[in-house]
């Protein structure tokens, strides 16, 4: 991961600090949904009925390719994909 959209705790791009850089608060919220850490405010609908399942948020990567991941993604998961790598010994 590079660069993950959020709505909260938002400011100018320019400002550094919370607004622009920020880690996973593992002691926090939820990492996504409505109320997450990097909440965005997308639905994801059901192509057949229209109907909303979930919030979404749009995560860039390294490798240039976008990827929108919804809020019952296992938060384990998410921890794993912002984590660059563990050494041997851990």
């Amino acid at each position: 991961m590079a660069v993950a959209e959020t709505s909260t705790d938002n400011g100018p791009w320019t400002a550094g600090g919370r607004p622009t850089v920020r880690g996973l608060d593992q002691a926090g919220s939820s990492y996504l949904g409505e109320r997450g850490q990097f909440n965005s405010g997308h639905y994801s609908r059901s192509y057949f009925t229209g109907s909303k399942h979930s919030y979404t948020s749009n995560i860039l990567f390294a490798d240039g390719s976008v990827r929108s991941f919804s809020d019952d993604m296992d938060p384990a998961t998410f921890e794993a994909m912002a984590t660059i790598r563990k050494s041997d010994g851990e």
